[in-house]
């Protein structure tokens, strides 16, 4: 079976690869997208479509477990996210936003993934998101768990956003995927 429509493949691939489950055979996988010739569509769907792929294959380079690679997908997730912020699509920042937290956290910069991911965790509180951040995978999760620990031990710094003790607490409870 082939998926003849881009964005749903490359959505279908960016969970798999999310979640950690086995690519299928029976679904042809598009060739990861590389960070050295990848496109530059401008808007509609294949901006969002080339989002997904880049996603994807951030992810797959936090999955090496290497410094290099590490650093490599911080670049990238902080590009998505600086070419998207201003521009109104408000979720797919917040996508990307959460992405670069995990590949901060992935690249040792625990301190700017804390700092960046509290005012994530405040916009989702006000919006009453609390399944967003979990789903982000173990990066995300283990950095909400040390927020919480921040939280309760009063070492949350005044520059960090703030985030409802109720909210970061549910957030910790919450069942989360096991990859990212």
């Amino acid at each position: 079976m082939t998926l003849s429509l881009p964005r749903l493949r490359a959505n279908v691939e960016n969970e798999r690869i999310r979640l950690g489950l086995p690519l299928s055979s029976d679904i042809a996988v598009s060739p990861p997208a590389e960070y050295c010739s990848r496109r530059r569509p401008v808007d509609g769907i294949e901006a969002l479509t080339a989002q997904v792929e880049e996603a994807t294959a951030t992810r797959r380079l936090l999955d090496e477990h290497s410094p290099d690679q590490a650093d490599l997908a911080c670049t990238w997730a902080q590009e998505w996210t600086n070419r998207l912020e201003g521009r109104g699509a408000h979720r797919l920042l917040m996508q990307a936003r959460r992405l670069l937290v995990a590949c901060l956290s992935a690249s040792g910069r625990v301190d700017e993934a804390k700092e960046l991911l509290t005012s994530i965790a405040a916009q989702c509180a006000e919006l009453g998101l609390v399944r967003h951040l979990p789903d982000g995978g173990p990066h995300i999760v283990s950095l909400i768990a040390a927020l919480r620990d921040d939280q309760v031990a009063g070492r949350w710094r005044r520059d960090w956003a703030s985030v409802p003790a109720t909210f970061l607490a549910d957030l910790v409870t919450a069942e989360a995927p096991h990859r990212i």
